[in-house]
């Protein structure tokens, strides 16, 4: 579950708000939840599996309704942190458009 990080404050994250949330998670999902998530697709020689997750939030780890998945643009020169570069500016582009939509 997801608590506010203060410690006095006990209510979960996802009742926390009557607005929707969105997680962008650097990872796609559901191939790749939790942490580190940008990294592991290149260390299992997955790369088809990098991306960005934009997802509702819920009480279990990167387990919402995916509302938008990013997948990067690869060239041959590009090193794991160039494509994580990528999909990052990509994400935070598309996240605007996403919230203006809903």
């Amino acid at each position: 579950m997801y608590y506010f990080w203060n410690k006095n404050y006990k209510k979960p994250f996802t009742k926390s708000s009557s607005k929707k949330i969105i997680n962008i998670h650097l990872g796609l999902s559901p191939e790749y939840k939790g942490s580190a998530t940008l990294l592991w697709p290149f260390y299992f020689l997955e790369p088809q599996y990098a991306g960005v997750t934009n997802h509702k939030i819920t009480n279990k780890t990167d387990s919402g309704d995916i509302l938008h998945q990013i997948l990067p643009k690869f060239s041959k020169s590009d090193s794991i942190h160039e494509v994580s570069c990528k999909l990052i500016k990509k994400a935070c582009k598309d996240i605007v458009k996403l919230v203006k939509l809903s």
